[in-house]
């Protein structure tokens, strides 16, 4: 799982804390660390521009806003990046 940091975003603060931001060069689920973790907070996000990668950030930023599985998971990552998706939000530099 290759990694690397996002040069534009570092770190970003959610309701459950300040998260450093990890962007992975593979096509591996994103990841949520729990606010109670012992290390530094982090959040990761596959590196595409898909629809799939939106689908995953907003679902990862949403653990971070302190929504949990049970809410998530009925869909709502996919419902807001699909509406996103639709309205044209790409990443920057991509078409």
């Amino acid at each position: 799982m290759a990694k690397k940091k996002c040069n534009k975003v570092k770190t970003h603060s959610f309701r459950l804390g300040t998260y450093h931001i990890e962007i992975w060069d593979s096509h591996l689920l994103g990841l949520c660390d729990h606010p109670d973790s012992y290390y530094k907070l982090r959040i990761a996000f596959p590196n595409d521009n898909t629809l799939e990668s939106l689908k995953t950030i907003i679902h990862e930023c949403c653990h971070a806003e302190g929504i949990k599985d049970e809410v998530v998971d009925t869909g709502m990552g996919e419902r807001i990046a699909t509406l996103l998706w639709r309205l044209g939000w790409r990443k920057e530099g991509d078409e």
